[in-house]
């Protein structure tokens, strides 16, 4: 599965303060993962991403599923706010 996104360099203490407001390990739970960066000027970003190394990282994932329609739950507005700032 590929998927796009953003992907942030947090401190200890802002990566802790992410894992708070989502209540991991109640809500969700931190998953490892590998990314690859896009590299380019932005008409091109992307296009050799899978050629460069992969970069460790960490994405939460939904400890639950919805029981409407059994998908992940996506993340809270709280969650996409404190990553936007």
């Amino acid at each position: 599965n590929n998927v796009h996104g953003v992907l942030y360099t947090l401190s200890e203490d802002d990566f802790a303060k992410v894992g708070r407001s989502e209540g991991v390990p109640f809500g969700y739970r931190w998953q490892r993962c590998q990314v690859f960066p896009y590299i380019g000027d932005g008409k091109k970003a992307g296009c050799e991403a899978l050629s460069q190394k992969a970069v460790p990282a960490y994405t939460l994932v939904s400890s639950f599923l919805s029981t409407t329609t059994k998908k992940d739950i996506p993340p809270s507005r709280a969650y996409r706010d404190l990553i936007v700032r």
